[in-house]
């Protein structure tokens, strides 16, 4: 699949996704797939990346059950974003050890830094040959498998990787980075938090909707987000809930909107986010959320004279519109309000005020970060400091209570 925009570079080749009933219990789980694959790519030393304290019952059952003639490493985390000084260790006692294939399992934090692992075991070490593009691709790359653990980011699509420095959020980008194989088995969300479900539904549903206005986006990464959106419209509410069918739905869901963002990236909802998260300790999918009604506001206030999408204004207008249809229905209520209304569902106020941003120094700080960040190139309205500072200070248009949706 060649890509576009500034990103366009690479030509990125079919990868498979396995996608697991459950229940029945007649079904398989995953691990008898995983084994099946490793056993075709031969490996006898898988490095193992997982959560540290999520699932570990299943995963020391993973352990005990390798073959005979299989070490594998394993290497957990517990960390709530991705960052450089967590990554160093394990990355050395990963290089010592010479892994000859990778598996992942975890939410969007654990596959980003699988990921990173991966790129550093292809680069001898080095990882800031892969924050500038193009990076060489001469590399030799260990296969890998993604097992998403949460229905949200999308990593298990995405030929990129977060990590930070301190607060400063970078990004890592190579084809090699995107998984060889992935395998969804939703039973591994069943007995996630529902504050984890919560949020990362709502980024897979922000990452869809910032890919059908992003600037890099083309005819096939709208059409994979048009059918996110239309899957979270009518799985979200209930996968928070717990409801199994809606759970495996939503995997499916945030699987599109990975795929979606592979080409179109992410854009100003996102950049604005990394602040909220790291200052404030909001969760990302959260924090995405509670931006993305503002730059529904900012960006339908674009004209001929800050519009980036080569397309024009009237483009970008009926593309919000088109999204303002498909997650409310023939008769929708303004795009804005129907994603507060998702907040207010689960009791969460849309106002900014209410976590933690109550100043214009938190604003200007937030607005300088996201400016800095490289996802603001990618709105189809340009980002200045001064119009997302008042874009930030603006109040909800829905009252910060309880509403049901239709």
């Amino acid at each position: 699949m060649t890509k576009a925009g500034p990103w366009a570079e690479w030509e990125i080749p079919g990868k498979e996704l396995s996608l697991i009933k459950s229940p029945p219990p007649t079904d398989s789980p995953f691990e008898s797939c995983l084994f099946e694959q490793l056993e075709r790519w031969k490996s006898r030393r898988p490095l193992l990346i997982t959560t540290r304290q999520a699932l570990r019952p299943r995963v020391q059952a993973l352990l005990s059950s390798f073959p005979a003639a299989t070490e594998p490493l394993h290497i957990p985390f517990s960390v709530p974003y991705p960052t450089y000084e967590e990554v160093e260790k394990p990355l050395r006692k990963a290089l010592r050890f010479a892994p000859d294939g990778i598996v992942a399992i975890g939410g969007g934090t654990v596959l980003d830094l699988a990921k990173v692992l991966r790129a550093g075991l292809a680069s001898g070490g080095d990882l800031e040959i892969f924050s500038n593009l193009p990076a060489p691709t001469t590399f030799k790359w260990l296969p890998m498998v993604a097992i998403p653990t949460t229905a949200g980011s999308g990593s298990e699509a995405t030929p990129f990787a977060v990590l930070y420095r301190g607060t400063t959020k970078t990004s890592l980008q190579h084809p090699g980075l995107l998984p060889d194989r992935v395998l969804l088995d939703s039973s591994l969300l069943a007995d996630l938090p529902r504050s984890i479900r919560m949020s990362a539904g709502l980024d897979a549903l922000a990452q869809a909707i910032e890919s059908c206005w992003s600037v890099c986006a083309t005819e096939e990464s709208r059409a994979l987000a048009h059918e996110s959106i239309r899957i979270a419209r009518d799985h979200l509410l209930s996968a928070v809930e717990g409801q199994q069918t809606s759970l495996k739905a939503m995997q499916q869901a945030a699987f599109l909107s990975g795929q979606a963002i592979a080409t179109s990236r992410t854009t100003l909802a996102h950049a604005l986010s990394y602040g909220l998260t790291t200052e404030y300790g909001t969760s990302h999918g959260l924090a995405v959320f509670l931006m993305l009604p503002r730059v529904v506001r900012f960006n339908q206030q674009l004209d001929t004279s800050n519009c980036q999408d080569p397309d024009g204004p009237e483009a970008v207008q009926a593309r919000i519109a088109e999204i303002e249809r498909l997650l409310g229905g023939p008769s929708p209520s303004p795009l804005d309000q129907q994603l507060e209304r998702f907040l207010s569902h689960f009791n969460i106020s849309p106002d900014l005020k209410d976590h933690g941003v109550r100043d214009n120094q938190s604003r200007e700080r937030i607005v300088t970060g996201a400016l800095r960040s490289g996802r603001t190139n990618t709105n189809p309205r340009e980002a200045r400091a001064e119009p997302l500072i008042e874009c930030l200070a603006e109040p909800p248009t829905t009252h910060p209570t309880r509403q049901a949706l239709r």
